[in-house]
């Protein structure tokens, strides 16, 4: 954190002597993003964008300073806000894992099960093996009342994770405990 630091006030000084400087600002932002100082790195992401609103590298620390807070936003209770700046981001571009999973569960936590769902769809397009993926869209399947083909994708999950003791008793869980309701 104190090299973060030292990094920050040599940019400071740089940027006091070339204001306008889109690559110091990147820099800045970047150290900012570094020390987890997110509402900076984003304040000076966005005077850089607005320099060069082109960069890609800027649009980039941007709009991952921006997921990062939307993540915060998220784990601090306000979903709303979260699911607005994830769909920002998403309209802006981004894919990733963590924010498709982020979306959500911001849309279940606002009781959007269908928008969930296909969140949680879209962050298995991007990590198809990853079977923790699987764990969210079954449980809004369940949610949902959808619990057959909740079912038949834990059975198939089954099939692939059989290694792991635990996760094969929550599996085992799912699929019996829905047949007997």
């Amino acid at each position: 954190m104190e090299s973060w630091n030292l990094a920050i006030s040599c940019l400071k000084k740089s940027l006091e002597l070339n204001p306008d400087s889109d690559t110091t600002l990147a820099l800045l932002g970047t150290a900012y993003y570094k020390s987890k100082q997110i509402d900076l790195a984003l304040s000076t992401f966005e005077k850089a964008l607005y320099i060069a609103p082109e960069d890609v590298r800027l649009n980039q620390g941007y709009q991952n300073s921006l997921l990062v807070k939307a993540v915060r936003t998220y784990n601090e209770g306000n979903p709303e806000l979260a699911a607005k700046m994830f769909h920002f981001l998403i309209e802006n571009g981004m894919k990733a894992v963590m924010l498709y999973v982020y979306q959500g569960h911001s849309f279940r936590d606002l009781g959007f099960l269908q928008e969930a769902l296909e969140s949680y769809q879209q962050a298995i397009q991007l990590e198809p093996e990853d079977a923790s993926l699987r764990w969210y869209e079954i449980s809004i399947l369940v949610s949902m009342g959808k619990t057959e083909e909740a079912q038949n994708l834990a059975k198939k999950l089954n099939k692939t994770i059989a290694s792991y003791p635990g996760v094969r008793c929550i599996i085992y869980y799912i699929i019996f405990y829905y047949k007997i309701q």
